[in-house]
Order: C-alpha cells, then structure tokens, then sequence
C-alpha cells in the first residue's frame, strides 16, 4: 500500500527477542573473589529459588529489574547459555546487555527494564518488537519525513480517522516575553521564529520507550531533553533546537546573517569559517547556532542546565541548502528544511508537544506564553482542477464529488466552485502542490494506478512539428556519433563567475529562488559545461575528449520576461585526433581538424557547401587566435575557433582545446533533404593545382567561392598548403589548392583545362588582388 501511494518500502525488519529471556530482580551483590571488575549476583526470575549469576556490567545493582538468559537460553545465532565456572565461582545464567540481545548497540551496561516488572516475565512481552520500515522519500515529498507525514498518507488510502499526536502543555504561570526577545532581520532566510521558555529541567536518561523509539530509527540516545527534540523530528518532522537559557547573552535572539570570514564551533566541536549569506541565531553578542543545520557548542544542553530555551522555526530552503552544501555538513535539521517543513500549524503543535515531555520526562516548569514572530505569512494557493482534465489524463470517469472527496481526505480544501472548475487549497506543508496537473496526481495516487484498467485501444494526438523536430535533431546525433564524437548531456543552469568568464557581454537570465549560488543563471553558451566535462575527464586520466552535444542556451531581452532561447551543436576537440599506433605518430586537434569534422557532418546531414568567413563583427569572447565564422543560408550559423589560453586555465586545462557552437534552431525545425543517387562519373577528371599569395587577413573560404564560380566544370576544389615566411612578402601568405575539372558528357581536352585555370587566375586577381606563385 506505501509503495502505491509513492511511498516506496525500501525494507521490513523484524524486531525480534531471543526465547526464554526473562525479567529478574537483584537481590544481592558482592565482589568476586578471584576478579577486581566481577561481580557475584543473587537474582530471582519469580520462583522461590535465588540463581548466582557472574557479572562485569558497572551499573549492576541490588534493587534492580534486569534481563536474564537462563541456562538453554540461545543467543544470536550460536551462544548458547550454559552453567559455568568463571575464575573458580559457579554463574548460572546471564545477564545481558541490549547488544547481547539484538536490541541495540548499546553495551555500556546491563538492560535495565522498569521497577515495576514483575521478576519471571518474558522480555518479549514487556518491550515492543513492532516491525521497523524504511521508506525512501523522493525529495518533493518532504512532509512524510515523519510519522505524522506517513500516517496523513495512510489515513487518505483507507478512510481511516486520524487522531493528532499534539499535547498541549499545562504552563505554570511567568509571561516568556519579560524573559526573551527575538528579532528577525532577514524575514526571506527565516520567515517564522517559535519559542518557549522551560524552567528548573532536570537533566538526565530519556525512559526506555522513548530510547527505544530513537534508536528504532538510527539515532543515539543522549539525554532527556535532546532526546525530546529529535523524538519531536521524528514524530512531526519539525527540527527543533534547544538551548542552554543561561548561556544566551542578554536573554535575545536575533536570527541575520554571518558576517565574512567569522569562525563558529557547532556542537560536534568542529570550528567552521562562515560566510556573508550563511543564516545564523545570535544572541545579545554572538553567533549560537548555523540556522536549522546544527546549534554551538557555547549554549549546549549539559548536565548542569537549568533552563532550556526551546526554538521551533521555518527556515528558507535554499537558504539552508546553499550554506549546508558549501560547509559539507548535512543534518537531520538541514535535510528537513531543505524540503520544507510546515510554516503554519505544524510549528506550534511541535512546540507545544515538547514543551509538554518536558514537563512530563524533565520534571520541568512550562512558562506561559510562546514567543512567535512572522514576519513573512505564506499567501494560501488556490489550484483549479477542471474534473474533464482529470478524467482525460487518467482514463477514469470519476464524478465532481469524488475528486473533491479524494483530494479533501489529503487536506486539500475545496474553496470554491465556478462553471465547472474547482478551486482547492492545499495545506502549507504540501510545498509541491502547485498546478493542476499536481492535484491530478493526487487523485490518481488514491485512485490507485493498479485500478486504472487497460485499454486495448488508444487515441494519440501526434503534432507533425514536434515529430519532425526531433527526428532532424536524431539525425544530428547519429551523424555526430558515427563521426566518432561522445555525446553528454550537461545542465542548462550554471554560475555567474562562469558565465562572465564565457560571455561577458551577453545579459544572463537569472533565477528567482537558485539551489545554490553555482547554479543562478542559465546557460549562454554550453561551452562551460563541456570545460568542465574535459578537466573532469583529465583529472580521470581520459587525455582526450571529442565532445557533441544538442542543447538550448538562453538570453535575457529587454522588454519582456521571455528569455530568447537557441538550440545550438556544440562540438568541442582536445588532446589527440587519432593515437598513435606502432607505425604512425598520434595526431593532435587543431582548427582544421574541428572544420573538418563540420564540413563532414553537414555532408552526412545533405546541406552541402558550408561558407566561412573571418568574423566580421568582434569574435566571440572565447575565441582565441585562430577562429571563423561558418554559415549555411539561414539553417546554421555559428563561429569555430580555439578556446583562450586564460579560459583554459580558469578550468585547470593546459595545451589547446577547439570548440564550435553552431545554432541549429533554424536547421531543426526543417526536414533534412533525402539523400539522391548520384551515378559514378563515366569520363575522367583533370586536376591542377595552384598556389596564390594573398593578403594575411583574406579567408581561404573567401578564395574557394571565386575559383568554384570560375566554370561549371569544376567538380571540386581542396586546400593543400598554407605557406607564411621568407618567400612570400611581409603580410601576405601563399594558399595552395588542387582543383578537380569534370564534364558530365565528354572527356576534357587539355586546351579546356586550360581556359578554366586562366579564368580562375584572372577572377581571383581581380577579386582579390591574389598572385599565382611560381
């Protein structure tokens, strides 16, 4: 049933007594005559006759109820308790601590069960032996990090009523605000603050039930009073804190932020240098604890404290996270309030309840009056659920009423009801109820999806746009694949330090409520991701990275919340091109080679003869020394080039990395033409070559296009030297290309060969001033 209802049961363990241990009071203890640390028992099971038992516990005493495993008595798997001689004096049984009997780890001592107990009892029937289940709780759902959570959830499935486990405290009179004040300075990082004062506590253990409970679920018993507050997490999956009333400086609490470069020592005496942002309770001179993450050492609960402080709150989530995740330290307080714990009714039924074990387990005083101070009351959220929606998502015809009921028995009040939509509130401790498509989850988490019954046939609406976008961009990734290149998968947020570095004079969109401060601003180029990605690769000694992926890149515009968003390849080259073998030498990456692998992916794609050009524009403010411009029509446009030596750096990289990003929107929204077949040529080509010295700043790409438009006779046109030095003139460089010349319907003479190489000397002279080297 939890699994249903997205509660997923992750293990059962049986809480199990070993047979034949039996309650027995200690009538006699004395020393061992051959052992400082032994002691000679005398106990009673409930018959008339005393069994001598030999113990080494300390806090063996006459008076008390202990567990004892008689003779035959099997422990654990193996330990079978025999009549023995220990040091020369007869023992006939055992008294045993909870370790020895599966109970706990606890082994400091012998059991201690109630005064009470009547000797002979069976121990099975005196402690609990309830089953203990773990559920794994998928991160939305931190209101069932409880056992009130889980319970709402269970009452929902079956109908049942649920009674609430709040007590409320029966106060001894003072008024708590001439005893304390708090103070909130940042109403965003704490939007509520509880508190009650408790008087003359006497410290000491917590009762079995309660020790037994917090160790059921993996957490170890200190004292009564800590005790009491993670039994409170537990019970209602409120964090709370309590503090030493003594200790608080000026009797104030003020909750603000840290100030820069300060130290603070928590309570597991580890001293953490804290940051502006980091969330802080202060008293009248100093930090006390990191807000909901872990209290300090200076206002500690000790054997000594008189009075106690008790602190419920709500602390921001991402607040909470953003300074947990950058100390390194995750709590129980610091995972609930990364969920969100309940602002409202939830803190003060958590308060009061224990207020009350104190009173009740401390012998202590409650003072009248709670100290609450909410600056920031959560707005209620109305959600409207049309019941055609729910039926059309579901499958299930279920009436108005039964939506309503369903989402009622989770707390989600109907508020209203107009031309056939219903408006519901949910409670505030369901922060991930938003949208309808939430509630409608609801009704079908109730419903029971194992009860939606399976139809043979269905309706599917295809939307041909949509379709043909994503086979244009599968063909992309094939093509990129089968080229040799890795596809990943990066995150579309990243930092503001990164992006500034990448693309500094491109305006950000930023987020409203980040994780963290690593993650503000979405992405304006994918560039940071792949960075990352190599050094991670490196740091994994992988020397080599041949990267691709398809992703959005987003920027803000002015005059309207929408971003504009781009679907962009990206394609980054480093380390070696191909390794080295035992006959040939590796060969590295290089901007000719990330060209070279565009202008393959564009012929598997059937666009042809991509166009390059130097930037006209400034380059992109990652490009190095060596980059281009690369257009085609208007299906993909984008820029090539080596990535800074300083960017490298920033990311722990050295030696060359060559990148491209090519926005491919345009690309993905068309239907990529289908391959033709083209018939191998019947007549022979002719080739020649030429080597022309050209201005230092003209593009290769540039020279390309006025030789292809010299004839129709030329087939093909290749780069297969680029000269700079002594023999050519300053400022100039020599490009060398061979030229193939085809007819489709003759064999060319040589005289035709001819004609074409004096056009194409004299269109590129013209055009661009290009000399033919001799």
């Amino acid at each position: 049933m939890l699994t249903s209802l997205g509660l997923e049961v992750a293990s059962v363990a049986e809480r199990e007594v070993p047979e034949g241990v039996v309650a027995a009071s200690v009538v006699a203890v004395a020393s061992h005559p051959n052992a400082d640390r032994l002691s000679l028992c005398r106990v009673t099971a409930g018959g008339e006759k005393e069994l001598q038992v030999i113990c080494g516990a300390p806090n063996v005493r006459v008076g008390m109820v202990a567990a004892l495993a008689p003779e035959g008595c099997v422990l654990g798997d193996d330990l079978v308790v025999k009549k023995a001689k220990i040091r020369g004096v007869e023992s006939r049984g055992m008294l045993c601590s909870e370790r020895e009997l599966g109970l706990s780890e606890e082994h400091a001592g012998i059991m201690e069960l109630p005064a009470d107990t009547t000797p002979g009892t069976l121990l099975k029937e005196i402690i609990s032996t309830d089953s203990i289940i773990e559920i794994e709780i998928t991160p939305n759902r931190g209101d069932c990090l409880s056992l009130l959570g889980v319970a709402r959830e269970v009452r929902a499935k079956l109908g049942l009523p649920l009674e609430s486990p709040a007590l409320h405290p029966q106060e001894a009179g003072g008024d708590i605000t001439k005893h304390i004040t708090v103070s909130i300075d940042d109403p965003r990082g704490c939007p509520r603050y509880m508190g009650r004062l408790i008087r003359n506590v006497t410290i000491g253990e917590s009762p079995r039930w309660l020790k037994e409970r917090l160790r059921a679920s993996g957490l170890r018993p200190i004292n009564n009073i800590v005790d009491i507050t993670n039994y409170i997490l537990l019970l209602f999956g409120q964090p709370m804190h309590a503090f030493d009333y003594a200790k608080i400086d000026g009797k104030t609490i003020q909750v603000k932020d840290a100030e820069e470069g300060r130290t603070f020592v928590t309570l597991d005496d580890t001293e953490r240098k804290l940051q502006a942002g980091d969330l802080m309770i202060w008293d009248g001179k100093r930090p006390v604890a990191l807000a909901g993450i872990m209290g300090g050492a200076d206002t500690e609960i000790g054997p000594d404290t008189k009075d106690v402080f008790l602190e419920c709150a709500f602390f921001d989530p991402v607040t909470i996270r953003t300074t947990a995740k950058r100390l390194g330290l995750s709590t129980d307080s610091s995972y609930r309030f990364e969920r969100g714990v309940d602002p409202k009714d939830g803190l003060r039924d958590a308060l009061d309840t224990a207020a009350e074990l104190m009173r009740q387990l401390a012998a202590a005083e409650v003072v009248s009056g709670v100290i609450d101070v909410f600056p920031r009351k959560p707005e209620p959220r109305r959600i409207p659920v049309r019941p055609t929606q729910v039926r059309r998502v579901l499958g299930v015809e279920l009436s108005a009423a039964e939506i309503a009921r369903m989402l009622q028995s989770l707390n989600i009040e109907k508020v209203a009801e107009e031309e056939g939509i219903m408006m519901f509130s949910p409670p505030a401790y369901r922060h991930d109820l938003a949208i309808e498509a939430d509630l409608i989850e609801e009704v079908g988490r109730l419903y029971g999806y194992d009860n939606i019954p399976i139809k043979d046939q269905a309706s599917v609406t295809i939307t041909r746009a949509s379709d043909m976008v994503d086979e244009t961009r599968r063909k992309v990734r094939e093509a990129s694949a089968g080229l040799g290149l890795h596809e990943v998968l990066t995150n579309s947020i990243t930092s503001e330090k990164i992006r500034s570095l990448l693309t500094p004079n491109t305006q950000a969109v930023e987020l409203l409520n980040p994780l963290t401060p690593d993650m503000a601003q979405m992405r304006t180029t994918l560039l940071g991701s792949h960075l990352e990605v190599t050094a991670r690769n490196i740091n994994h000694r992988t020397l080599s990275s041949h990267l691709f992926e398809i992703g959005k890149v987003f920027a803000a515009r002015e005059g309207t919340t929408l971003p504009r968003e781009r679907e962009v390849l990206a394609i980054l080259l480093q380390g070696q091109l191909v390794p080295a073998t035992w006959n040939t030498s590796p060969k590295t990456v290089s901007f000719y080679a990330l060209k070279g692998v565009i202008n393959a992916l564009a012929g598997r794609l059937g666009l042809g003869d991509l166009e390059y050009s130097s930037h006209q524009d400034a380059a992109p403010h990652w490009c190095g020394y060596e980059s281009a411009r690369v257009s085609r029509e208007s299906l993909v446009e984008g820029c090539l080039g080596i990535v800074r030596e300083e960017i490298l750096a920033a990311f722990g990289i050295a030696g060359p990395v060559y990148y491209a990003e090519l926005d491919v929107t345009e690309l993905l929204a068309r239907r990529l033409p289908r391959p033709d077949y083209k018939p191998l040529p019947r007549y022979p080509a002719i080739e020649r070559d030429f080597s022309f010295v050209v201005v230092e700043e003209l593009h290769s790409a540039a020279l390309v296009k006025e030789i292809y438009g010299a004839s129709e006779l030329i087939e093909a046109v290749e780069p297969f030297d680029l000269y700079r030095g002594e023999k050519v003139a300053e400022k100039t460089k020599s490009i060398a290309y061979t030229v193939r010349l085809r007819a489709p319907d003759r064999t060319l003479s040589d005289k035709e060969a001819d004609r074409v190489a004096d056009k194409i000397i004299g269109s590129a002279k013209r055009r661009y001033g290009a000399e033919l080297r001799t």
